[in-house]
């Protein structure tokens, strides 16, 4: 049976990796693994920063801590991080998250912190109270899975399905209000009245079902973003009685139909919000889509579109099949290619032979750019066929090229990346 409990805050990122790591009895160090990012503490503490660099969310709440305790005797110390660390792959999948297994006290217990920051969409965690109950039973899962011991809900049977609860003072409530038929329970009320409006508005969009609920005297309300979902409740109902969520309603009364997606296929509006791709990962994609290399993806971007430097190390971090895995790797990495890019440039002194190109009669010679071997596109003729040289744009060149016969994406493939 393992304990899933939130940490309070208060200290910072890198003290609560301390505290994660070290056995506070005689300061030696706990077992630590990393999930999503390395065992070592100190080098957790600057993937973590660097994640929070490339998003530019460097501010605000650091981390979020959890603990999990496992009663006396019942598991290893490496079980227990065996727990937790696949407890945060599926409640975490994209943070890192550091755990610190301590036996400093009767029970093994793990202390988990999570970065706060997701390293794939730089999205801040925040997390709703309710979204613990399902924490738990991702852990319970887990612990069935592994063989350890596990409370299992108490239950109820009702006309259809079977009502569950861990919650000792709800399951005497619904049981009460099962068995007389009282209308005592604010959760049963909500499941009967709210399977009964979409019942009756069926097919007939959120407007009806919206109607069908102020007659019922219910409000609803949609929440989440990763996660959507659909909350209720009694509009005279107390200000202590807070909203009932759809999943919990669908969990409680086994019935899958209150939860926000069953939802809205019953009233026929699944509506999916279009994502809006930023500007730096579609340019980077489309760079990409023409068999272009990193480091000439990167030049481009930073010398000739002017990206940022954290831009151009997310569109990397996250399209890039070469660029590490790790944040501050990554970020590294971009800023290798950047530091190339620009010296590159400084060394590439551009000259025009003999400084002037001379033109017969008039004519116009083209000068060379001895550095790239490439055309230098030449100025109008001064006095008597004189012409100062002009470098070409990327899309002059290219469209040289192309006017020569040969393919858009090796024309740009050879103006953007000359070495290969």
């Amino acid at each position: 049976m393992a304990i899933v409990k939130p940490l309070t805050g208060g200290r910072s990122l890198g003290g609560a990796l301390d505290y994660a790591e070290t056995n506070k009895l005689d300061g030696e160090k706990n077992l630590t693994r990393g999930v999503n990012c390395s065992d070592d503490r100190d080098l957790v503490l600057e993937e973590m920063r660097a994640t929070k660099q490339i998003w530019d969310q460097a501010d605000g709440r650091q981390y979020k801590g959890y603990v999990i305790s496992f009663p006396s005797g019942e598991v290893t110390s490496e079980q227990a991080l065996d727990h937790a660390e696949r407890w945060c792959k599926e409640c975490f999948p994209t943070n890192e998250s550091f755990l610190g297994c301590h036996v400093d006290t009767d029970n093994i217990h793990i202390h988990i912190i999570v970065n706060s920051v997701d390293f794939e969409n730089g999205r801040k965690l925040h997390l709703a109270k309710s979204e613990l109950e399902n924490f738990r039973d991702i852990s319970d899962n887990i612990c069935r899975d592994m063989g350890l011991s596990v409370i299992e809900p108490q239950t109820i049977p009702l006309t259809e399905g079977t009502v569950r609860t861990k919650n000792r003072q709800e399951y005497e409530v619904l049981k009460n209000a099962i068995e007389k038929s009282d209308g005592s329970s604010h959760k049963l009320n909500l499941h009967n009245d709210i399977k009964a409006a979409l019942e009756k508005v069926q097919g007939q969009g959120y407007a009806e079902f919206k109607t069908e609920l102020d007659r019922r005297g219910i409000d609803y309300k949609l929440s989440g973003d990763k996660k959507p979902n659909i909350s209720f409740r009694y509009k005279d109902a107390s200000e202590k009685v807070r909203f009932v969520r759809g999943d919990n309603l669908a969990k409680t009364f086994s019935n899958p139909i209150f939860t926000r997606e069953n939802i809205e296929k019953t009233l026929s509006r699944v509506v999916e919000k279009p994502i809006d791709q930023p500007l730096h990962i579609a340019k980077y994609k489309e760079y990409a889509s023409k068999g272009i290399d990193d480091a000439a993806i990167v030049k481009q971007m930073h010398l000739v579109d002017k990206f940022k430097l954290h831009d151009i190390a997310r569109a990397v971090f996250k399209e890039s099949p070469n660029a590490p895995k790790q944040s501050d790797k990554s970020m590294n990495y971009t800023k290798n290619l950047i530091k190339t890019a620009e010296q590159t440039v400084k060394g590439n002194t551009k000259t025009v032979s003999g400084g002037m190109a001379r033109g017969g009669g008039g004519g116009v010679i083209r000068g060379v750019d001895r550095t790239n071997n490439r055309p230098i596109e030449p100025s109008r003729p001064v006095g008597g066929g004189l012409s100062v040289g002009k470098e070409m744009s990327n899309d002059e060149r290219i469209r040289q090229l192309m006017d020569k016969g040969m393919s858009e994406e090796k024309a740009t493939q050879l103006v953007l990346n000359p070495t290969e």
